[in-house]
């Protein structure tokens, strides 16, 4: 008995001692997936991992622990086979987290959809976990190629704004230095002043490539924005010490001092920024201005002056044309306008100008020519109708004037210097009814003796003893005049003439008092003289015979 017992206990300490051989000693092969199965059953513990067997499309595929699997995501994938160091293998479940079933073992799993939410999410995986009862024992990462042109589509689905920079964010975050993706955020972060959001993009792409001068220019854009102006010149002076500046960074950091009230500072930099493109208008515009707001407007109009020559943009030819005028300098204003009308033909103020110029300069036809181009862009504007008028006249173009003026009363009724004109233009012409009209117009808004004169010369004009008596007695009512006295009495002579009885003898009466009233006005006047003795003798008869 002491024999067996003692081989016995051999036995079993030699059994003893290959468990824990054979549950320490690391072993490979099946034997060893055996032993590590074992383990996890004697001990309860969750088994390892070792692969997972998937079809991608139909298409066969082992993924092995530690490896992930990378598929397009336009593809369908089913998980056919788990294992692991178990002997329960029916134990093993896998789950495609957000996905699917609870249990995706053997479900199709269509991976377009899984690629909508990683473009929504900005991320490129997602874990399939892998369970035993309910330890999660393993997750292999769902990988999914993505590219620019898929966040694209995304974002051209999205109705909104906000959902489109939540897009764009996460396409920065896969591709943070391209260059369209952070241009798009740029202009909708811009359109929802969200400077500090956009700020935080261009401090990532600088720390990425300090030398990215653009993103110094945009990162001062944004700081200026949030009113942060030391920062703003501190990203503009950055790119001046990386020998980096351009005309646009003196611009702007031209415009950060004069937002700090420091305009000879803002001066400096907009000198600077001509200096590296003296042919921007802009930058030639803004330096006058700012040396006008200095109080310095002689050398504002210098600089606009040596720019004139070539300029286009009329802020810095208008300026140069007003000093040309104001200093009667015909010649230059008239080359200066004419530079302008090519670049602004629509200017009808520019061709009026050139207009006068060109009257001053004693060039008529050439005068008329601009006068009847700035009519043609504003045909109801009674000045430059009038200047029109005037320039005709002035060419000894009669009826071209005299129809220019009637379009000019036709616009403004009443005109006083052109009912003047036309009356005048209208008596020249012969045409005694329309200008014993306009001289009738004329009386109406001012009796002037000299308006009144001129409706007695139209009446006569037109050989109408009453209109001639009327617009006579008018005159003669304020103004002693010796001729319009002889022409009342030849009026009333005339129509005596024609009369019987007591009218004519009312009418030789008046001519009699209208030749008194010539030889008071002119003692030596013979015709009075004459007329007088003659009409005093036939009225004593006339009124015997009456």
């Amino acid at each position: 008995m002491g024999n067996k017992g003692n081989v016995a206990l051999i036995v079993i300490l030699i059994a003893v001692i290959g468990i824990i051989l054979f549950l320490s000693v690391p072993l490979g092969g099946r034997l060893g997936i055996f032993r590590e199965a074992a383990i996890s059953f004697i001990f309860r513990t969750p088994p390892q991992f070792i692969s997972m067997e998937v079809s991608i499309n139909g298409i066969p595929r082992t993924v092995h622990s530690g490896e992930s699997l990378k598929v397009t995501g336009n593809e369908t994938i089913v998980i056919s086979k788990l294992s692991a160091n178990t002997f329960f293998d029916k134990y093993l479940t896998a789950d495609v987290v957000g996905f699917g079933k609870t249990n995706d073992l053997h479900e199709p799993i269509d991976t377009s959809q899984i690629r909508r939410q990683l473009i929504d999410a900005g991320i490129r995986s997602i874990p399939i976990e892998i369970f035993y009862i309910e330890h999660t024992i393993a997750k292999v990462p769902l990988e999914i190629d993505l590219d620019k042109q898929d966040f694209m589509e995304r974002i051209r689905e999205a109705k909104d704004i906000d959902g489109k920079i939540a897009l764009l964010k996460s396409a920065h975050t896969s591709f943070p230095k391209d260059r369209q993706i952070v241009g798009m955020l740029d202009q909708l972060l811009s359109q929802k002043g969200d400077y500090e959001t956009l700020a935080g993009i261009y401090k990532g792409l600088l720390a990425s490539d300090p030398e990215d001068v653009s993103s110094y220019a945009q990162l001062s854009r944004c700081y200026t924005k949030l009113g942060m102006l030391k920062e703003a010149i501190d990203m503009e002076s950055k790119i001046v010490e990386k020998g980096r500046a351009s005309a646009a960074t003196y611009r702007r950091m031209a415009f950060l001092a004069g937002e700090s009230g420091d305009l000879g500072g803002r001066i400096g930099y907009l000198e600077m920024a001509r200096n590296l493109a003296p042919g921007d208008e802009s930058i030639i515009i803004d330096l006058a201005k700012t040396y006008e707001q200095a109080g310095k407007s002689a050398k504002a109009l210098e600089i606009y002056r040596s720019s004139s020559g070539r300029a286009k943009d009329r802020a810095i030819l208008i300026p140069v044309i007003e000093d040309s005028l104001k200093k009667k300098k015909y010649d230059e204003a008239a080359s200066l306008l004419k530079r302008y009308i090519v670049y602004y033909p629509q200017d009808k103020n520019a061709y009026a100008q050139l207009a006068m110029v060109m009257g001053k300069l004693g060039q008529t036809d050439s005068q008329t020519a601009y006068y009847s181009k700035a009519v043609e862009l504003n045909s109801s504007d009674p000045v430059l109708l009038f200047n029109l008028a005037a320039s005709y006249e002035k060419s000894g173009k009669d009826k071209s004037a005299l129809d220019t003026y009637k379009r000019v009363l036709a616009v403004k009724p009443g005109d006083r210097d052109s009912l003047v004109r036309a009356a005048a233009l209208s008596e020249k012409a012969g045409d005694y009814r329309s200008s014993y009209e306009y001289y009738q117009a004329l009386v109406k808004i001012d009796d002037s003796a000299v308006f009144k004169k001129g409706l007695v010369s139209a009446a006569v004009g037109l050989k109408d003893s009453d209109k001639i008596i009327s617009a006579s007695k008018e005159y003669l009512k304020e103004s002693k005049n010796y001729d319009v006295a002889i022409t009342l009495a030849y009026a009333y002579e005339s129509r005596a003439a024609s009369r019987q009885g007591r009218q004519r003898l009312e009418d030789l009466s008046a001519a009699l008092d209208a030749y008194q009233l010539a030889l008071k006005i002119n003692p030596r006047s013979k015709k009075a003289q004459e007329k007088i003795p003659e009409l005093k003798i036939e009225t004593i008869k006339l009124k015997r015979g009456a």
